[in-house]
């Protein structure tokens, strides 16, 4: 977890891989709580988890982003315009049910249930969850499957996310809405084409945060005086319960 004596990467209370993820890769530095998780990629700057996080189907979480405690990402669904929505009427469910009439019925109904199962799986976007940059997620927000969050959104603590966020919006409800957006199109526009969390950290050096037009200036101005896109050394997690590899050299962990 160390790279000459700095932490790097953080691994803070009981933190699990599961539901089939093997490897997560993570950019220097980050910091992640207790919880579960199936994450392929996390970005730098990013903190998530505690509260019994459960963090799975995602396909990749930007830089800059931060991830309240709570979370419930890409959990399981199930047909709600099927006659029964229960995992009985789809799959083999002697392991949770072990009943010899649970088994029979399998026995009786496998091809009728798998046909049920294919029709639903083809009717779903199963595509993994994609979370942009600078993006703040309050605590205990939900975010069903095949969603994309879109940089810079703001997402209001217990919110249920059923679609895409837009870029810069602040959504809230159940389901979540837009409830307005941070800042004008114009600058939202500026900000998507900068693209600030890609450089230097120090590109943001002399920016005024609180003032949106003068920082987007800023912004530019340090980017036209050569500020260098970041080239984050590159870790993986892995393990039921991981341990953080030695940081290797990006193509390596890309591909291993």
């Amino acid at each position: 977890m160390t790279e000459a004596g700095k932490e790097t990467v953080r691994l803070v209370g009981d933190v699990k891989l599961r539901f089939g993820c093997s490897k997560i890769v993570v950019e220097e530095p980050v910091e992640i709580r207790a919880g579960s998780y199936d994450i392929r990629r996390v970005g730098a700057y990013t903190f998530l988890g505690g509260e019994n996080s459960v963090i799975r189907h995602v396909e990749s979480i930007g830089r800059f982003c931060m991830i309240g405690p709570g979370a419930q990402f890409g959990i399981p669904q199930h047909p709600g315009d099927h006659l029964s929505a229960h995992i009985i009427f789809e799959f083999n469910a002697i392991n949770t049910f072990p009943s010899e009439q649970v088994r029979r019925y399998w026995d009786r109904n496998e091809s009728l249930a798998a046909a049920a199962q294919a029709k639903w799986i083809a009717s779903k976007n199963l595509h993994r969850i994609s979370i942009g940059n600078d993006v703040w997620i309050g605590r205990g927000v939900t975010i069903m499957r095949g969603c994309r969050i879109g940089d810079g959104a703001i997402i209001a603590a217990s919110s249920v996310v059923t679609k895409d966020v837009e870029p810069y919006s602040i959504v809230g409800g159940v389901p979540a809405k837009v409830l307005r957006w941070r800042f004008d199109e114009l600058q939202r526009f500026d900000l998507q084409r900068l693209e600030w969390w890609k450089y230097d950290l120090s590109v943001m050096d002399g920016v005024d945060v609180a003032d949106i037009a003068a920082g987007i200036a800023k912004i530019k101005a340090n980017i036209q005086a050569g500020v260098r896109p970041y080239s984050p050394k590159l870790s993986a997690l892995r393990g039921a319960t991981p341990r953080v590899t030695d940081f290797l050299e990006h193509a390596a962990v890309l591909e291993s």
